[in-house]
Parts: structure tokens; C-alpha cells; sequence
């Protein structure tokens, strides 16, 4: 996936899908909109990748119908014009820039203007592109939260003007690994000061500043300042869990921590099947294996025993309804029993609790 425009008056996201193939679309799809409405987005039009097959295109139309934030159509191409610096303009307004790298999609910088208001625009941008580039929304949040309080600190301690005004942050992508830079030339702060940090002992200081900073060098794997020839550079670094980004080559190890029990017959061609552990990348792999199987199988209605998953992720949540596309695409069904709370808020949040067949237990399915 790629940004392909970013509306910061109507805060409306453009995205052209690439990249990933079938339940992993779905997944970052979901992931997107979980994402967007963190940040109030009021509209995402995304042109999804035009090799699918009818399940998963079925199962993006039933996303896109529970959503109405999300608006399937062609992305504009008048904004996909390299310029003299060869970057891509995806949005631009009053103190904010916003660009992509003409060659490289993975690479993305913005300009603001040294306002609070610009801070939290950009800090916003930034959540929606590490989401884009591929990263789960915690992590995606992570970088949000970082953007801001170390471009809050910028507009706090800078004093310069004119041409020295502008703040320059870059994202970009490398493999699994996310680098996040903030460039300036106004009064120099270095944030990476206080390496440790002792909880009592900033109560009883009685300090009220600082905590924003000293969380964001928890959160990073690694935070850098340095100051050149008038110019502020902060480089900060994350890299997504194994989970999220290894190379999908290595199924077995992936496979590790999720489990699938073998299908046990309940009724009439109803299968129940058990599932354990995290329903997240990993989990997913495991369940695409298992969806090959049922149809290779000839069992099209099964029932799901969430009992023991304790959390799906916007992967798990793409191959659900990539799951539940085919199945009823061959006349079968998919029941979910046993969903937690904290499970079903996730379905909830994509609006999906309706679409997806939920009971509360096993017996209700016997006796229906």
C-alpha cells in the first residue's frame, strides 16, 4: 500500500493497495481503518490491487459496506507528478507538506510550521503512514505518540523565524525496521539528556514536564541527537515484532505459538474446530493453511471455538473475512463461539459483529 494524497482540511486519506496479496490486504486494510479512526479521518478512498479473488473481493466490498468511511474507488493521478526534487506532493496547506519519494514509496517527509496545531497534524500523518508502510497500529501509535512530544518539544524551545521556521520529518521504511528523523535549524535541545528514569523520584521532584520525552526513549529502540552546521537532527528507530514483519518463508517457526485443533463433526457437516493462542500474523498463516484444508476437505460449515484467544490483530481480522467469504461462497458458513469482550470490541470497531455469525457456546449450535 501507498499514500497517495492526504486532504489535511477534509482529513480525507487516499491509498492505492500494492504490495500484499489477499487476506493481507484485508488485514492492512482493517488495520487502516482501525487506524483512521484513532485520527478522526473522515473519509478513506483506497483502490484495492485488481488481481483478488472473488472471496477476498467479496469480503473488501463487505468491509467497505460496514465502514462508510471507506470508499472504494481510483485514486487521483493528477497528484502523482514528480517534481524538480523528485517527490511526489501528496497534500499542502498553510504550514503543512506533505511528500513521498518519487523512487521510493517507502519514503515519505513533511514540513510544518512550528505551530501545535501543525504538531498535532503531523504527529497524526505520521500514525497513518507507519500504518500504511505496513506496521501494526500499536506500533503505528508508538510513532504518534513519539512525533508529538518530540515536535512539541521543538516548537517549544525554538525561537528562530523566517526561513529558519520550517520542521522537516522524515519516515521511512527498511526491511523491519521503521527510521524516524526531525530535522531544524532553530535553538538547539538535546531530548535524549535523561537516559534513566526513576518513577518515585520524578514525583517527588515535583516536576511536570519532561515525562512525554523520557516515555518516547522507552518506546524506541534507539533515539539520537545531534547538532551540525545550525541544524537540529533527531533520529529515532523501531522495528516491528517478528510477528509483523519476518519474511513468511519460515511458516513453521511462525506457527509456533497458535494452534488449530483437528475439525470434530457436531451435526449435519457442522465442524468445530479449536483454536489457541494469538489470532495475529502468525496465527493468520496458520489459518490460511487451515482454509486450504477445509475446502480441499469439502467442509464448508464450521464453527470457530475463540474460547482460547485471547486477541485477534487487524491480520487475524483480514483472514476472518477472507474465511468467511469463501465458506459462504460455497453455500457453508463460519460460527464464532465463544468470542471475548476484548475480541469482539475489535469486530465491533470494523463493524463486522453483524456480518460475522457469533454464538455464545457450543450447545446453542447443537440445538439450533
Amino acid at each position: 500500500m501507498r499514500l497517495e494524497s492526504f486532504d489535511k482540511g477534509s482529513l480525507t486519506v487516499c491509498v492505492k493497495g500494492g504490495g500484499c496479496d489477499g487476506w493481507r490486504f484485508l488485514g492492512r486494510l482493517s488495520s487502516l481503518i482501525m487506524v483512521a479512526s484513532d485520527c478522526a479521518v473522515q473519509s478513506i478512498i483506497i483502490n484495492p490491487p485488481g488481481d483478488m479473488t472473488v472471496p477476498i473481493s467479496r469480503a473488501i466490498e463487505q468491509l467497505v459496506r460496514s465502514n462508510p468511511v471507506v470508499v472504494l474507488d481510483v485514486p487521483r493521478t493528477d497528484r502523482d507528478v514528480e517534481d524538480d526534487f523528485g517527490y511526489v506532493v501528496l497534500g499542502r496547506d498553510e504550514g503543512f507538506l506533505c511528500l513521498r519519494d518519487a523512487l521510493d514509496e517507502n519514503r515519505y517527509s513533511i514540513f510544518i510550521a512550528p505551530l501545535k496545531t501543525k504538531v498535532e497534524l503531523a504527529s497524526k500523518c505520521a500514525y497513518i503512514i507507519a500504518d500504511i508502510l505496513g506496521f501494526t497500529s500499536h506500533l503505528s501509535f508508538g510513532v504518534r505518540f513519539g512525533v508529538y512530544e518530540l515536535l512539541s518539544n521543538v516548537v517549544e524551545h525554538g525561537k528562530e523565524t523566517g526561513s529558519q521556521k520550517w520542521i522537516c520529518l522524515g519516515i521511512s521504511r527498511e526491511g523491519d525496521k521503521l527510521t524516524i528523523s526531525i530535522v531544524d535549524k532553530r535553538e538547539g535541545f538535546d531530548p535524549t539528556g535523561e537516559k534513566g528514569f526513576d518513577l518515585g523520584r520524578y514525583l517527588s521532584s515535583g516536576k511536570k514536564r519532561g515525562l512525554g520525552l523520557v516515555l518516547t526513549q522507552k518506546i524506541t529502540d534507539s533515539m539520537q541527537y545531534s547538532r551540525e552546521s545550525g541544524f537540529n537532527r533527531i533520529f529515532f528507530e523501531k522495528s516491528a515484532t517478528s510477528s509483523d514483519t519476518a519474511a513468511y518463508t519460515d511458516k513453521e517457526a511462525k506457527m509456533e505459538q497458535f494452534e488449530v485443533g483437528k475439525p470434530k463433526l457436531l451435526r449435519d457437516g457442522l465442524y468445530l474446530i479449536t483454536l489457541e493462542g494469538d489470532l495475529d500474523t502468525k496465527g493468520a498463516l496458520v489459518m490460511e493453511d487451515l482454509i486450504n484444508q477445509l475446502i480441499e476437505q469439502k467442509i464448508y460449515r464450521v464453527a470457530l471455538d475463540f474460547g482460547k484467544v485471547p486477541f485477534v490483530s487487524s491480520a487475524g481480522v483480514g483472514i476472518l473475512l477472507g474465511m468467511v467469504s469463501t465458506l459462504r461462497g460455497e453455500s457453508g458458513d463460519v460460527f464464532f463461539v465463544g468470542v471475548s469482550p476484548k475480541v469482539m470490541s475489535v469486530f465491533r470497531l470494523l463493524n463486522l459483529d453483524d456480518f460475522f455469525t457469533i454464538v455464545d457456546t457450543e450447545k446453542s449450535l447443537v440445538g439450533s
